[in-house]
């Protein structure tokens, strides 16, 4: 499947609790809506899927359906369908007895377990507002007046945030991921003493070295949760420590020697030395650090479309002046007008 692709999918839906996103179209700047939290699954497998207006309110959850003339998108590496004003669909009868979309609505996360990065993009760190937490642009003295609410305050007193975009392999593809402050610094912290303090090349230098990193994120828009620092070396240590200081090995050396006393007259003299080395050596290492690493909620084996994204992020990122710094192009991944041009 290739993005911008037309299909036709038949399905049954299951649709999350989320209110659909208000969004801008920017190649006509005009205001719509779409649902993203949206699972299409039949008995081959599942994808996600956005639903725009008018067909929030006129599809309905646990409902099967053909829809025909739906899109293929890709947004920062996941593969889902949207619909577009072409999109037409035929209510049927048939129904999976078994739904697994809302158990995946339910855990959105994945986990995946990375060699290293292979690029850093967009690495900002910037002083943020203490009053409404946006990103302050205008750094030219002590003091700052905040563009957003007008809140002037010490620069000294505002605190360093950040937010960059990782690109990493995953399944053979390219995987575009959003990190934020407070798991940014927890990265550096595991990985050196590079701090937010440092320059945009230090930090973005560390994040390249790193390697063998467990990360937890949500597939829509990829925003990182967790990354922790795993050594590819980690376990093999492990284990030779564990056999080393709790199996070492035992020799006893047991010596026995019998003399017999030579008396006045030189009668006799016998040595009869017995060695026996017993060297026991009992290795029970057991390894107790093996790093599981689990792509949580990865899809069967979809026949009918080859789609590897399974869930959306939430949208409270979309708020937060990180988010503002990192993507203003959001909208115009996601939008199925774009799509048409």
């Amino acid at each position: 499947m290739t993005p911008n692709q037309k299909v036709n999918v038949t399905g049954t839906l299951s649709l999350g609790q989320k209110e659909p996103k208000k969004v801008l179209v920017k190649s006509t700047q005009e205001t719509s809506f779409v649902k993203e939290d949206c699972i299409l699954e039949d008995s081959t497998g599942h994808t996600s899927i956005h639903i725009w207006n008018p067909l929030i309110s006129q599809l309905k959850n646990s409902y099967s359906y053909r829809l025909n003339n739906l899109t293929v998108k890709n947004f920062q590496g996941n593969t889902f369908l949207s619909t577009s004003p072409f999109t037409t669909y035929t209510q049927l009868q048939n129904t999976l007895s078994s739904l697994k979309g809302p158990a995946i609505l339910e855990t959105p996360e994945k986990q995946i377990l990375v060699d290293n990065f292979k690029l850093v993009s967009k690495l900002s760190i910037f002083l943020s507002c203490q009053v409404c937490k946006k990103r302050i642009t205008d750094v030219s003295g002590t003091s700052v007046k905040c563009q957003n609410c007008s809140t002037h305050q010490k620069v000294v007193d505002c605190k360093k945030e950040a937010s960059a975009k990782l690109c990493v392999t995953n399944e053979g593809a390219d995987l575009w991921l959003i990190i934020f402050t407070n798991t940014l610094e927890n990265l550096l912290q595991q990985v050196s003493s590079v701090t937010l303090q440092n320059t945009t090349e230090e930090v973005a230098e560390t994040l390249l070295s790193t390697s063998s990193i467990l990360i937890t994120f949500n597939p829509q828009p990829n925003v990182v949760s967790q990354m922790q620092h795993v050594p590819s070396s980690h376990n093999q240590t492990s284990e030779k420590l564990q056999a080393t200081d709790h199996n070492p090995a035992t020799q006893e050396n047991q010596t026995t020697s019998a003399k017999a006393a030579t008396d006045d007259n030189g009668t006799s003299s016998e040595n009869a030395a017995t060695d026996d080395n017993e060297a026991t050596s009992g290795t029970a290492a057991t390894d107790n650090n093996e790093t599981t690493s689990q792509c949580g909620n990865a899809s069967t084996d979809n026949n009918w479309l080859d789609v590897t994204n399974d869930n959306e992020a939430a949208d409270e990122a979309a708020d937060s002046a990180c988010l503002d710094a990192i993507d203003d192009d959001t909208a115009a991944d996601d939008s199925w007008l774009d799509a048409l041009k």
